[in-house]
């Protein structure tokens, strides 16, 4: 049961706080039930990524763990640790830590690059592989969207970040129960994550009518007439393995 007085809200954890063996550095991003650091111990080399929940006791993390635990793909980043920290306020909160991501969301990343034909098609071709190795293991992440894809600067790999929303067949029922939306319920009401596949290749990939590719946010890339992108062959394309 969640505890409003006890969440951590918009509180910021001090420089140098310790959660767990790990030493918070500098603050990532926030989301709505979780916060992002960059952390450091001295018994792992470089940097991580630690995401501490912001509700105490909040099941979401224990499911996340519990995927991240699943799945191996180079496009998702690689859980390292998982814990609970105890707040000075008294809750007991969950964090999770994982593989740190020296890149920038997708969206940003290509307005600044604008990116090739190809580059667009090899970034769709990992995320496809991605979200396959979630599928793979009976599960699905359920909030894929620009946001929650970096892409790493220095060799274009792309990594499919944040499973919070995710759901695997043995997990327990969500103690809050996210509202059914088009984003997240199939045609016949079962999860998913991409829905019909035009919607998920308008994510990475528009086909506009004046040519060319351009990457937009889903619901500006629907008001396109965008051609039909099948995923599989992009993954099966030698050049454009996930």
């Amino acid at each position: 049961m969640v505890t409003p007085a006890l969440e951590l809200g918009s509180t910021v954890l001090p420089l140098e706080l310790k959660v767990g063996a790990w030493r918070v550095q500098s603050l990532r991003g926030r989301g709505t039930y979780g916060i992002v650091y960059r952390a450091v111990s001295q018994e792992h080399p470089g940097p991580v990524a630690l995401k501490l929940s912001v509700y105490p006791a909040d099941e979401r993390f224990e499911r996340e763990v519990e995927l991240l635990s699943r799945i191996r793909h180079p496009s998702v980043p690689r859980l390292l640790d998982a814990g609970v920290w105890q707040s000075p306020l008294g809750g007991a909160h969950p964090f999770i830590v994982m593989e740190w991501v020296e890149g920038e969301p997708l969206y940003a990343w290509a307005a600044r690059r604008n990116p090739s034909s190809r580059q667009v098609l090899a970034l769709l071709a990992q995320a496809a592989g991605a979200l396959q190795a979630i599928h793979e293991v009976n599960a699905v992440h359920r909030d894929v969207k620009g946001d929650n894809m970096l892409v790493r600067p220095s060799d274009g790999r792309l990594f499919l970040t944040d499973l919070g929303a995710g759901y695997f067949a043995e997990a327990a029922r969500r103690a809050h129960p996210r509202p059914r939306t088009r984003a997240n319920v199939g045609s016949r009401g079962a999860m998913t994550d991409a829905g019909p596949r035009l919607r998920f290749a308008c994510l990475l990939l528009g086909s506009l009518p004046f040519g060319g590719f351009v990457l937009l946010p889903l619901q500006q890339a629907a008001r396109h007439r965008v051609k039909r992108v099948p995923l599989q062959p992009l993954i099966r394309a030698g050049a454009l393995s996930p």
